[in-house]
Parts: C-alpha cells; sequence; structure tokens
C-alpha cells in the first residue's frame, strides 16, 4: 500500500505506524502549521451502506466526544473525518514509547518511577470521567513516556460516553487481560472500570507479570471474574506492602470496594509509597465479602488442562432436560450486528460472554437450586460463530451406542458428564464417536476433573475415580488494623489483609495473623463458610536505655536496635539483647523484661579496658588476638576490655608459630614479647 499525498487538509510526511485495522501517519496541518498524528481506519466500504453510515455517525460522536478532552496527560484530538472512503483521526502528535517496554522483567523501572507514572494517568483519567467519558481501554499501549518523564493517555477515540448506547448487550471493547469484571460481562461502565484496568496495568509494572495471565480469553475471563492475583511482593521483593494493599482494592471485583476516582487512587498511591497507611483505610476498605469457591477445576481452557481435554465448541449454560439427557453446541449467529462489525474495524475485541449473572463462585456444579433455577455453571465461555472441534454431544442409548459407567471413590458422591449432572453415572456414546468428554466428580469436601476419550473403552466399561483433591473455599479475611500477614496451618498464604485465603472446604484449620507492633493472633477455622474479621490488639511498649563506659552497639536476633545512651523501643515482655564494641573485643549477652511505658536502665555488667602491647623478634611477624589479626609488631598499648586472651605469633619467613594466654585487667597493662630463632 503506498504512503498517501494527502488525507484531508492533512500533508503527509511518512509512516509511524501499522495495524490490522489502519496505519498511523505523521502529517502537516498548513491551516495551523503544525505536525499532527493521523489514525486510518479501512475497510468501512465492505459493509452495505446503511450499517456502514451507521458507524460512520456513531464514530463522529465518539471522536467529537473525546475532543472535548483538553488536559496535559491526555493526546489531544482535533478533527475527524473522511478522504475517499477512508476514515480518520487528526490528533495531536507526541515523541516518546509506550510503557509496554517496562512491562518485561528485565526492563521493570523502580517502583516510586511506576507509582508515579500512574499517579499521573489517574489525574488524567479522573479529568476525563468528570466530563463523562470512560477509556475502556488502558493498556500499557495506551500510555505514553515522553521524554520530559510526562505521560499521556492515547486512543480516547474509542472511548465511550456512557450516557450513549454505542455497544449492544453482551459485545465487549478493550484488550481481555485489563478488562474490569463489569466489561467483560457487558454491563454499564463508569470511570472506575478505567480505574480496574489501570491497576491492571500497575501490577503488570511493578512485577513483569499480568495479573490475569492466560492462553486463551477463556482463561483471562474466568480469571478476571473469578480469581485473585497473587501478591505482587512475590515477584519483586522492593514493592512496599501498603503499595500490594491499594493493588487488592483497586482490583476489586466489586466496583463499589475500588477506589470511587482517579483522585482517590493517586492519593492512597502517593500515601502507600511513603509507608502511609491511614488513607488507604478510607472509603469502607474493610467491608467484608462473600465467600466464594476459587478455581477448582479450572475453565476447560486453562494452562492446567492439556489442549486435547478442552473442548472448544460446546458451550453450555446449564444441563439438557432430564429425559433427553442431551447437551447440544448453541446455534451461531446468521448475521452479526452492524455494531460489532463497527468496533471490530476500529481495532476493538468483539466477544459475545456467557457468563453467569453473578460473579462469585459456590460448589455447585451444574444442579438447579432448590427453588427450581437455572443452574450455576462454574465455567465462563466464550461463543464464536463457526468455531470447531470439541466433544460430540452426548446421546441417549440406543442399539448404536455404548453404556460407560462411572463412580466415585469413596462410593456416594456426585458424577457430571460435560457439566451435566447424572445420577446413575451412565454415559451413553456413539459406538464410532473419538471424541474427548470431561468427567468431574464430587462430594462435600473432595473434586475431581478427567478426560475420557471415546473409543477406548467397550460397552458397559466401569470407571471409579479417586476422591482426593480437596475442594478450595476463598475465605474473606479482614482485620483491624489492615496489613496483617496471613499464615494457615502453619504455612506462610503470602497475603495481607484484606484478602481471600483459599481454604479447604473440610475439616480443621489454623490460621495465624502477624503484623508487627500488634500481638500474634492465632484462631481455628472449623467451616470455613463466611467471611472473617479480626481486630488485633497492640503489643504494650516499653524502652531501654543502656548506659555504658564505652560505645556499644545493641542486637536482638541479629538485628541491630540501637547503641548505648539512646532509648530504644521494644514491646513488653523478655528480650534477650547483645552488646557488642568490636575493636575492644566486646560482646555481652543480658537479659530484659520490657514494661509498657517505663523505661528500663539494666546494668549492663560490661567489663573495663586494659592495654596490651605486643613484641617480637625478629619483628618480620604477624599477631593475631582471640583469631582476630593485629597486624605485624610492635603493638604499642592496644585497647582491648578486662578478660582472658590467646595470642599467637606466626614468624613469616619459616612459619614457626607461638602462643600464650594472658589476662587483662581493667586499667592495667600487659606486655607480652615472642623470641623466634632465625
Amino acid at each position: 500500500m503506498t504512503t498517501p499525498g494527502n488525507i484531508g487538509r492533512y500533508e503527509i510526511i511518512s509512516e509511524i505506524g501499522h495495524g490490522a485495522m489502519g496505519v498511523v501517519y505523521l502529517a502537516h496541518d498548513p491551516r495551523i502549521d503544525r505536525q499532527v498524528a493521523i489514525k486510518t481506519i479501512h475497510a468501512l466500504h465492505v459493509l452495505p451502506d446503511l450499517e456502514a453510515e451507521e458507524i460512520r455517525q456513531r464514530f463522529t460522536r465518539e471522536a467529537q466526544a473525546a475532543g472535548r478532552l483538553q488536559h496535559p496527560g491526555i493526546v489531544t484530538i482535533f478533527d475527524v473525518g473522511e478522504h475517499d472512503g477512508t476514515w480518520f483521526i487528526a490528533m495531536e502528535y507526541i515523541e516518546g514509547e509506550t510503557l509496554e517496554r517496562y512491562t518485561r522483567k528485565d526492563k521493570l523501572l523502580p517502583v516510586s518511577k511506576v507509582i508515579g507514572l500512574v499517579v499521573q494517568a489517574c489525574e488524567a483519567l479522573d479529568y476525563a470521567h468528570q466530563q463523562r467519558i470512560v477509556h475502556r481501554d488502558i493498556k500499557p499501549a495506551n500510555l505514553m513516556l515522553l521524554k520530559n518523564g510526562r505521560l499521556k493517555i492515547t486512543d480516547f477515540g474509542l472511548a465511550k460516553n456512557p450516557t450513549t448506547n454505542l455497544t449492544q448487550e453482551g459485545i465487549l471493547i478493550g484488550t481481555p487481560n485489563y478488562m474490569s469484571p463489569e466489561q467483560v460481562m457487558g454491563r454499564t461502565l463508569d470511570g472506575r472500570s478505567d480505574l480496574f484496568s489501570l491497576a491492571a496495568v500497575l501490577y503488570e509494572l511493578l512485577t513483569g507479570e499480568r495479573p490475569f495471565p492466560g492462553d486463551t480469553v477463556t482463561t483471562i475471563i474466568y480469571r478476571i471474574l473469578n480469581e485473585q492475583p497473587p501478591a505482587p511482593m512475590v515477584s519483586n521483593k522492593e514493592i512496599p506492602e501498603y503499595v500490594a494493599q491499594v493493588l487488592v482494592r483497586a482490583l476489586a471485583k466489586d466496583p463499589d470496594r475500588r477506589y470511587q476516582t482517579g483522585t482517590a487512587l493517586a492519593a492512597a498511591l502517593a500515601a502507600a509509597l511513603q509507608g502511609e497507611g491511614e488513607e488507604l483505610l478510607a472509603e469502607g476498605v474493610g467491608v467484608t465479602r462473600p465467600m466464594r469457591v476459587v478455581a477448582r477445576p479450572v475453565p476447560a481452557a486453562a494452562p492446567s488442562v492439556k489442549p486435547e481435554m478442552a473442548p472448544a465448541r460446546t458451550v453450555r449454560l446449564g444441563p439438557a432436560p432430564a429425559a433427553a439427557r442431551t447437551v447440544a453446541a448453541p446455534k451461531p449467529a446468521t448475521r452479526t450486528h452492524p455494531l460489532r462489525v463497527g468496533f471490530m474495524l476500529l481495532g476493538a475485541l468483539a466477544l459475545v460472554l456467557l457468563v453467569p449473572a453473578a460473579g462469585t463462585l459456590d460448589d455447585r456444579w451444574g444442579r438447579s437450586d432448590s427453588a427450581g433455577a437455572q443452574p450455576f455453571y462454574r465455567t465462563a465461555g466464550i461463543l464464536a460463530a463457526g468455531a470447531g472441534g470439541g466433544a460430540l454431544p452426548v446421546t441417549p442409548g440406543g442399539s448404536d451406542a455404548i453404556a460407560i459407567t462411572w463412580q466415585t471413590s469413596p462410593p456416594g458422591g456426585k458424577i457430571y458428564i460435560d457439566d451435566v449432572e447424572t445420577p446413575n453415572g451412565v454415559m451413553h456414546v456413539p459406538k464410532k464417536e473419538t471424541a474427548t468428554h470431561t468427567i468431574v466428580a464430587e462430594n462435600d469436601c473432595f473434586i475431581e476433573k478427567v478426560s475420557w476419550r471415546a473409543g477406548q473403552d467397550a460397552d458397559g466399561a466401569i470407571h471409579s475415580i479417586p476422591l482426593k483433591t480437596p475442594k478450595i473455599v476463598a475465605a474473606p479475611v479482614t482485620t483491624q488494623p489492615a496489613g496483617a500477614r496471613v499464615l494457615l496451618d502453619g504455612k506462610d498464604t503470602g497475603k495481607v489483609t484484606p484478602a481471600d485465603i483459599p481454604v479447604p472446604a473440610c475439616g480443621t484449620h489454623a490460621m495465624s495473623l502477624r503484623l508487627e507492633g500488634y500481638k500474634d493472633l492465632e484462631t481455628k477455622l472449623e467451616k470455613p463458610g463466611g467471611p472473617v474479621s479480626l481486630t488485633l490488639a497492640k503489643v504494650p511498649v516499653g524502652f531501654v536505655k543502656i548506659s555504658a563506659p564505652y560505645p556499644v552497639s545493641i542486637f536482638e536476633n541479629g538485628k541491630e536496635l540501637g547503641r548505648s545512651g539512646a532509648q530504644i523501643k521494644l514491646s513488653g515482655g523478655a528480650h534477650k539483647l547483645v552488646l557488642k564494641n568490636e575493636e575492644l573485643f566486646v560482646e555481652r549477652t543480658i537479659n530484659v523484661t520490657v514494661q509498657a511505658d517505663k523505661v528500663l536502665a539494666p546494668d549492663a555488667g560490661l567489663p573495663g579496658v586494659g592495654t596490651l602491647t605486643v613484641l617480637a623478634s625478629p619483628s618480620n611477624c604477624t599477631i593475631s588476638l582471640n583469631g582476630h589479626d593485629l597486624g605485624p609488631p610492635p603493638i604499642n598499648d592496644f585497647r582491648v576490655a578486662a578478660g582472658a586472651y590467646t595470642i599467637k605469633a606466626v614468624y613469616v619467613p619459616t612459619g614457626e608459630t607461638k602462643e600464650t594466654s594472658v589476662t587483662i585487667t581493667a586499667g592495667g597493662g600487659t606486655r607480652v614479647p615472642f623470641k623466634f630463632s632465625p
């Protein structure tokens, strides 16, 4: 494709970017005498006239809405139009690089730099949201870092005023890895959706890993709806805990539990970077959340399931009628809606997502509830017209079918065949079928999933599935104050409160909470089934002040607490302190008991200081005191703490060694001579 000489009134200088749906050019605007970037959108001419015209009108209205945004952190849109069948947007031309480069583990920016850039993005988004404009596609590639260190958000031309209705229900626009839960569910969006996406970008910039990774769209969306990302400190130990707490809230599934504005998120990040946690507790962060069962097993297309085990075509929202015992793939749509076509042409992602009405999981698997409601389907499915592959429907028994029986071990559990509960565990498949089916076995405490390929068993075969894998529930744990590290059954979960803690559904489990300055709290989870909210008790604090005839450093458990003469804050109770002065060869251990709000001045019992003189003849020797090298003699009036020592001299030419023991007295001087035969 040749570079045009002009697009509208804009004189094309060069091509600076190329995508599947269009090209970006550097151009000159002769009317204003400035450089601009021209983004073109091709292929509208392939649509029927009425559909193309509808897309043009809506595209123009959206570009005009985004063009109202005038902020130093947003790339300005100057113009929108059509030239020879090609639609284009003229926008501010900037030189820089996208943040995509800094999402790789070997290119991560310092934490403080990342926070600074995201705070800039928060400010720009807050401005756009006040204008009732939602970006809907915040991702690293749309965040541009300029040479002067400023950040600009690009591609607001695809933004949407939430009062307009550009997308029909079920059509998604955006990049899957950074979508908010409400976006993937096709719900009405507001600025909080952009802030969720920005938090996902922040997580990736800090860790080099996406918070909701996956090889398929199905896996990504499942994780967005149902899973919490790993604690970011697992990937980057430089991340402060308060920053991690901000991420937990910013990535909340429920928009009401997130920061409500860009200003609030920016303030929390700034406070977290300074180690101030008070900002994090504003706006109801301690509200408890309902329990939910986390991903076990994972969706059919998730990484832990082999490709040949994952049905690609069959998408189900529940079992078929009991009499038919048949699960059929939905029929593909016969006509794509023009709005969906339009936004696909704009380079956005358009998907129809079949998900349950609620974003949480429970321990049902394809079962209806007592009220007769439609069964809950654990796996989010993607309806893609024309997708191929996958298992054939299970058919009723007949002369052309074989029967395979599935049982649980121990007996009494439930069997689900291709997501349909089968009370007797018997499945009927055509004799010639070779497709793969998914078999799930469960009881109250355990669940297993296996794949079975038709054609490998004879009629009447019986399979037993041992139930060994515990069901996992997510127990929402909150503490006052927040930030406590959570241990389960003696093992660190890597999470800090507030957090959803994965807990086996059955049995009694010990939960421990640790927070510096507060007493350790132990509790039992006998029947994990609801939120856990606990209050930590402050550890009483007192002080120790040690006087010494010479400076000593004070240590506890290998950590230096301070020096003699200063008040050292310690928790109430017993402590074992080590006092050291390496120059004087002093090391003494003392036990103290600290009382709340009191200053303890213990007698350190430190020895006095004497002097040591060491001579050697010949002097070509090395001298050591208790194994510490003092150098060559003569050593005159070397100050050392009173006590017993071993002095060793080594004659360098021959390696001859002599050793003696001495006792240094406080205020006294000790003279030690060595004589060697040359």
